[in-house]
């Protein structure tokens, strides 16, 4: 079997197909904590799928790295983007819930910061969760 590269043209394929497949990831990068400005909380989100489970969450702190808050959720669709951007989402209606100001997102997808910052065309299947954010 061929390989296939975690990409938008690939993820939609699939969803679009209902099928499940394992894809290889591109290229791997190393991301390390940076804190928030001051006066800013920084909300780290992550997504993940397996064959039969998804699960989403996400972290909440402060300039100082202390945590205030944590989160996560199951279920879901079986589609790492849509779980990348479940949680964004969720952690913001979380923030807003909590009165927390100045949130920074950040998150280890490359395609979900490039579909937010409008560098990347959004898919259909994830339309709702985008207009939200």
């Amino acid at each position: 079997m061929k390989e296939l590269t975690d990409n938008m043209r690939n993820q939609c394929l699939i969803a679009r197909l209902n099928i499940r497949i394992n894809l290889r990831l591109s290229t791997q990068l190393l991301f390390i904590w940076e804190p928030p400005d001051p006066g800013e909380l920084k909300l780290n989100t992550d997504g993940s799928v397996t064959p039969d489970s998804a699960r989403n969450g996400g972290i909440f702190r402060d300039q100082y790295g202390t945590v205030l808050l944590c989160y996560t959720e199951q279920g879901g669709m079986l589609l790492v983007l849509h779980q990348e951007l479940k949680t964004i989402l969720n952690g913001l209606r979380i923030g807003v819930r909590e009165c927390y100001r100045n949130i920074k997102v950040a998150s280890d997808s490359r395609i979900v910061a490039q579909i937010l910052n409008k560098m990347e065309t959004m898919p259909w299947m994830v339309e709702n969760e985008v207009l939200e954010i």
